[in-house]
Parts: structure tokens; sequence; C-alpha cells
């Protein structure tokens, strides 16, 4: 597990050994597997943990991103989402380590990145789902924004339906729907110059193994669902301060993600639920994602958060939370309800809840803890 970092030396410390006049002293040698980053998980499922990579493991983050998203030196990286987000901050790292350049959202809002669209013409371009849905129903939006970006990177949560569509009319090609954890960095890419299967996270990025696993660990049959496994160089070294977690997710040298997946035959990865947010309705398991996507196809919804609400006869009903688009109609509760229904059958949700604002994370994902915490606190109850 990992404990903490010994003899420890703050920025302050470091000047203030440094002779007057004279240059800092040189620093002591490092080996490859000691912690050198900590970076703290999103915490849309629970408390925050903090996750220690050594300087070999978060060297392999950078590498394996630079093969699977073909990053070439003289490129311009666009990273519109924050920093905070590993994905954000490994591609702009990845982007200098490749001899490429990177530019960096101050804000998440469609006006800043209109602006670093046209100032800085990227070839690659990282959004988060909400904040891309923004970006492409803002009217000051021009179709030659797009033009120079040959590989538009997106996950976190689910990419919709629309979301691909409404995209691919503005850029004329499909998102990359990525895998990944702070714990592993991108674990999954569809490869630029392959095929993108619209829908799936693409295929296991260079240097990655992965194991999809039932629940006693045997291995699922070809193109069943199971709880995917992962192994590769980039794997953290663990928690921080947190060696019961650290011990609970790393097992024999594999780390368990805790999401639920299927891999077709030619090794596409389809995402099919998070285990912790898996909502079990009359014994069966439903996939908020699934929920969600079926929701933001209908015209006037615009962004879907979906929990599982404690029942007492079906164990937990569907409930949707979303906000509506201003230019359209305003559908009733039981016509979303219909709609979803349509799509997704017994899966669609028993209750709608309609918010000024759906709650989003620091890094721009959907915020299910403050959902669930709304409905605890029996706000927007009916």
């Amino acid at each position: 597990g990992c404990h903490g970092i010994e003899d420890r030396t703050g920025f302050d410390d470091l000047l203030a050994a440094a002779p007057a006049g004279g240059d800092v002293p040189p620093w002591p040698p490092l080996a490859d597997d000691e912690p050198c980053f900590i970076y703290f998980t999103s915490g849309s499922t629970g408390r925050p943990k903090g996750v220690t990579h050594s300087r070999a493991s978060f060297a392999a983050v950078l590498t394996s991103l630079i093969q699977a998203s073909e990053l070439r030196a003289g490129e311009e990286v666009l990273a519109g989402s924050s920093l905070a987000h590993i994905a954000s901050c490994a591609l702009v790292l990845a982007a200098l380590a490749a001899g490429a350049s990177a530019a960096i959202a101050s804000r998440i809002d469609a006006p800043t990145v209109e602006t670093l669209l046209r100032r800085h013409r990227p070839s690659v371009l990282l959004m988060l789902p909400a904040a891309l849905f923004e970006l492409l129903r803002d009217e000051r939006l021009l179709p030659t924004d797009l033009a120079s970006v040959r590989l538009c990177i997106s996950g976190g949560d689910k990419v919709p339906h629309q979301l691909q569509e409404e995209f691919c009319r503005a850029a004329g090609f499909s998102i990359d729907e990525c895998f990944g954890m702070s714990e592993i960095g991108y674990a999954t890419l569809a490869p630029p110059s392959g095929q993108n299967r619209i829908g799936s996270v693409g295929r296991l990025c260079p240097g990655f193994s992965a194991s999809l696993r039932h629940e006693d660990g045997n291995e699922v049959a070809p193109g069943e669902q199971g709880r995917l496994w992962i192994q590769a160089p980039s794997q953290m070294l663990g928690y921080w301060d947190n060696p019961e977690a650290t011990a609970e997710t790393i097992q024999q040298g594999w780390l368990d993600t805790g999401d639920e997946m299927r891999v077709d035959a030619e090794g596409y990865f389809w995402f099919c639920g998070r285990r912790k947010q898996i909502i079990v309705h009359d014994s069966s398991n439903i996939c908020p994602q699934e929920v969600e996507e079926a929701l933001s196809e209908h015209p006037a919804v615009d962004l879907v958060g979906v929990i599982g609400i404690q029942d007492p006869v079906h164990g937990e009903n569907v409930r949707a939370y979303l906000t509506l688009r201003h230019d359209q109609p305003v559908p009733s509760e039981a016509e979303l309800i219909a709609f979803a229904r349509a799509r997704v059958g017994y899966k669609a949700p028993e209750e709608i809840r309609v918010l000024p604002d759906l709650p989003l994370t620091p890094v721009g994902k959907t915020d299910r803890l403050a959902l669930r915490q709304l409905a605890a606190d029996g706000l927007h109850a009916g």
C-alpha cells in the first residue's frame, strides 16, 4: 500500500536552502518507483481518494497516450476540461512529451473554448460530454471553428448518441470516446487512423492487458459482460494513506476498475455500467447511463442524471433528474417516461424531476452524490 512519502521537501524550503545569489542545490537522485504525483479521484461515487503514481507509472501514462492518440511533434492540443481531471492533465503533458504544444482553457464555457479554437487551431480537442453539448449548441460557434481538429476525445460520462450526431454534423467525424481512471490513465481509445465504433469506448491502449470477470473471479465467456480488471505499466502505486482501499483495488497485480464492460470480437470495449451505480429494480440490473442516453435523445432534454431511489416493493425505482432546452416545448413527465420506455423498455424511469441546473462535479461529470442528497433531503420529491 501507499502510506506516505518520507523526506518531503516543500518549495519554500528548497528556496530557503539555496545560498544567497547562488544556484538551487541539485535535486537528490530519485528512483523510478518512488512516488512523484498524487491525483485525487473525482468523487463521483464516493469520497475522493489520493491516487499516487511513481515516476515510472506516470511516464507510462504519457507514453501510452502518445501512441494511442498518434500525437505528433508540431501539433497543438486544446484541453477543454479542467486540469483537475486526469484526462486533461495527461493530454497536456503527453503533448509536451511528444514535442507538441498545448492550450488550456481557463474557463470551461463555450465562448472561452471558441476563442481558443480560433486562436490556436488545435488538431486534438478534449472535452467532457456536458461541455461539448454546450459548445455545439452555442449560436456563436462557427462552421470553421472545428475545421483544424482531427481528433476529439471525450469521456468521464457516457457520450450520448445525440451528442455524437450533433458533433458529426458540426465537424464531419465522430467523437472518440475513451475510458480511463486516475489510477491507470487512459485505458481505451479508438485508434484515430482506424475504425471508431460509435457507442464503444475503443480498444486497449498500448501496454494494457484486460480481464473481464464474474463476481467469483472467473473470467466471463467471450462477448459476455463482466467486471473489468486492468494490468498496465501505468498502474498507480496505491491510494495515499489508505492501504485498505489499495488492497481492495489491486489484487495479484491486477486493478479492479469497478466497471462492467463487454468486448467484441475485434477488441472494442463497450461500457455497461459502474458497479456502484447499478440500479436494482425488481431484481433486474439497470445501468443509469443507458437510461440517460435514451432520455438525452428527446429534443427538449439538455442534461440528464439518473439514480436509484429506495422503494419497499421494487427495491429501487429509477429516477431521472434533467434540465430542459429553452428552444423546445416543455414535455410532460408522462411524455418523457413514454419516450424512454420506447427505447429502453422496463429500464425507463418511474419518476422524472426537472432542475434549473444539473449538479456537476468540479471536473464536469454528473454529480450523482449531489442527486442522491437531493433525494435524501426530499427536494424535488414530487
